[in-house]
This record gives C-alpha cells, structure tokens and sequence, in this order.
C-alpha cells in the first residue's frame, strides 16, 4: 500500500469516528426542531411553524411595522437621525452593513440555493413571504437589543440577547435567567462555528471538488475532503 493511500485511509477513519460521534446528537436535535406538523395534506417541520408563528405575531402586534416603517428605516440608515453626540461606537449605516455581512453568505446564497435545489423554484415564492414577516421579528429583536444595551464610561457599548434575555427570564429568578441566557450562548457559539463558517466552508468546497472533476477528481478522496 502506498503512503498516499495509508494517509487517505487515515483521514477517511477519523472521518467516520466523528461522524459516529456526533450522529447521535444531530439525530436528537433533528428530531426535535424538524419534527413534522401536518394539517391536512401539508406536512412542515416545527422549526418552520415557530417562525412563521413568530412573524405573524409581530406583524400584527406592530401594526405591520416592516411596511409603515420604510421611510423611517431609509432616514435613519442615511443619518437623517444622527448626532455625533448619540451613544454608541458606529454609525447606523456601518451598524446595517455589519448585519447584513453576517447574513447575505449564509443565509441569502447558501441558503437560497440549497432551498431551491431542494423545494424547485416555488419555494423562492415562501422565501420572500417568510422573508416579509422576518422583518417584523427582526424589528422585535433590535429594538430590545437597543432599548436593554449598557453604555459603559469609556464608550463601549454592550447589548444584544445576552441583555434583553436576562429581563425576559428575570420573573422566574435570576439563577433561571442565567441558564437560559447561557444555553443560547452557547447556541449561538455553536451556531457561528458549525452552521456558519463550516457551513460555508462545506459549500465552497462542494464547488470547487464538483469543477475539478466531482467524485472522480483529485479531490474527491477522501483526504481531500
């Protein structure tokens, strides 16, 4: 046996150790946030349902906030609002940009393509709608991410969930609070490692190994993958 074979050998069993490894976690979670709901003939996952759910809600509750907003949003985004003397550490505009960097890739490329590759060119048509009540429940989560953020003396400003959930879980004791609020950090850490960047990583390199040859390809090896 060769030494590029030892090695690929190698690597294709660590591979197989850590998908074993983590088969049964994945399985757990799966199980729970894509467990199928079915009215009448259409069956969707829950994740899909709370969503939804949540987006309708807000929409409502905010007197459908993502339409009668647009023309603020837009003067807020082109400074109309701004004062050198406001609190914080960067403008609305690089605030949005920021935002939006850590979205488009994963969420609006990646994501969009694999739906469609998947769901065939009418699930474009309930991304848009979920998309439109998205911008209710984002409204929601920037709002109490600004209304709850502490403005240190040197300037920093901190804020987000890490601020607003500590308030939301506060009625059933702070030691609950803060166990909640630390299972969505690490969510969150979880979340930027594995559904981010390797994500992301995963997809590129699908790319790449599919126009060098795919399977058959110098990298379609295992030690290449």
């Amino acid at each position: 046996m060769s030494p590029v074979t030892e090695q690929v050998g190698w690597l294709a069993e660590i591979d197989r150790a850590i998908n074993a490894a983590f088969a049964p976690v994945t399985e757990v979670f799966s199980t729970i946030v894509f467990y199928p709901i079915t009215i009448g003939e259409i069956s969707f996952p829950f994740v899909v349902a709370w969503l939804i759910a949540a987006g309708v809600i807000f929409t409502i509750y905010f007197g459908f906030i993502q339409f009668r907003g647009l023309k603020v949003s837009w003067d807020v985004v082109r400074g109309k609002f701004s004062s050198k003397d406001d609190p914080g550490e960067v403008p609305h505009f690089q605030a949005l940009t920021s935002a939006l960097s850590g979205t488009v890739g994963l969420g609006n490329i990646a994501g969009v393509g694999a739906a469609m590759a998947l769901g065939g060119p009418g699930a474009t048509f309930w991304m848009i709608c979920a998309g439109l009540l998205g911008m209710a429940t984002k409204f929601a989560e920037c709002t109490l991410g600004v209304k709850y953020r502490e403005v240190h003396e040197d300037g920093t400003v901190s804020g987000g969930p890490f601020r607003y959930l500590l308030v939301a879980y506060g009625r059933f004791g702070s030691v609950v609070a803060k166990i909640f609020t630390g299972i969505f950090a690490v969510a969150i850490l979880l979340f930027g490692a594995a559904g981010g960047n390797m994500f992301q990583a995963n997809q590129t390199f699908a790319q790449v190994q599919n126009v060098t040859g795919g399977a058959d390809g110098f990298l379609g090896s295992a030690g290449a993958a």
